[in-house]
């Protein structure tokens, strides 16, 4: 394994697993952010992470899947905070839409909410939109125990704020 932060592959749903992303996967991660809307840019900047995680052999950018026999469903990411101790933002968390409300974005988070902890991290970071289109990315995250702590105005765009949530993370995800 490359990354110094451990993977542990669990069942999420019949023969679903979480895993390491492999460079095999970039076009079926590319297939989800766009089935979830992001904008040609902004899809471009999650590629270009992938690719650096796989290019850059120092990489500290874990790249986790979820995946069954017939695809890959979820994928997500974080990296540490170049200028804070120990703390890592989990930058990505995207689950295909026909496979959302089954469990895999939970799995998901909790997955890196543990791999952080592992990691000796001591504060896992999570930036969301304050949008209605949100409002389910935000359940998922207060649901998780995750705490609310900034909401900055017209951040994204006009009329596009950006809410910051925070979490100590543990080894169990609770």
């Amino acid at each position: 394994m490359r990354y110094s932060i451990e993977i542990h592959h669990s069942t999420i749903l019949a023969n679903t697993m979480i895993r390491n992303a492999t460079i095999y996967d970039r076009s079926a991660i590319s297939a989800i952010i766009q089935a979830i809307g992001f904008e040609p840019s902004e899809t471009e900047t999650v590629l270009a992470s992938f690719d650096q995680a796989f290019s850059d052999p120092t990489s500290s950018i874990p790249i986790w899947i979820v995946d069954d026999d017939s695809g890959v469903h979820g994928v997500a990411y974080t990296e540490p905070e170049r200028m804070a101790d120990r703390v890592h933002n989990l930058l990505l968390v995207a689950v295909h839409p026909d496979k959302q409300g089954q469990g895999i974005g939970t799995k998901l988070v909790t997955q890196i909410e543990h791999a952080v902890s592992q990691a000796n991290g001591r504060l896992l970071l999570v930036e969301t939109m304050a949008t209605k289109d949100f409002a389910h990315v935000r359940q998922l995250y207060e649901r998780l125990g995750f705490n609310r702590e900034a909401q900055i105005h017209d951040y994204y765009a006009d009329g596009f704020d950006k809410v910051v949530y925070s979490k100590i993370p543990t080894t169990d995800g609770g």
